[in-house]
């Protein structure tokens, strides 16, 4: 799943636009974090948009991308102490 997900830096959206400078120069740790998630959860807001989680050090890496049909696109990037609850669609088995 994780592979479809292109990493496109939005200039617009508001969530992006507050996390922007938290984010600036991580756009690896991004592409990262979608292309080997640790957890993906689907929001229970949005059917078509999931939360990709990556474990860094004692804080999670999420970044939120809505599915498309044959793609998605990224929302907004951001550090976090806790996973947001929501389906898990996908979890790495250690």
């Amino acid at each position: 799943m994780a592979s479809r997900y292109v990493v496109q830096w939005p200039i617009g959206g508001s969530s992006f636009r507050k996390n922007i400078l938290i984010m600036a120069g991580r756009e690896d740790d991004v592409q990262r974090v979608l292309a080997d998630p640790d957890v993906v959860r689907r929001s229970r807001q949005d059917p078509e948009v999931y939360l990709f989680y990556r474990q860094e050090k004692s804080r999670w890496l999420c970044a939120v991308v809505r599915r498309e049909i044959a793609s998605g696109f990224l929302i907004t990037a951001y550090p976090t102490d806790v996973i947001k609850v929501g389906e898990i669609v996908w979890k790495r088995s250690r």
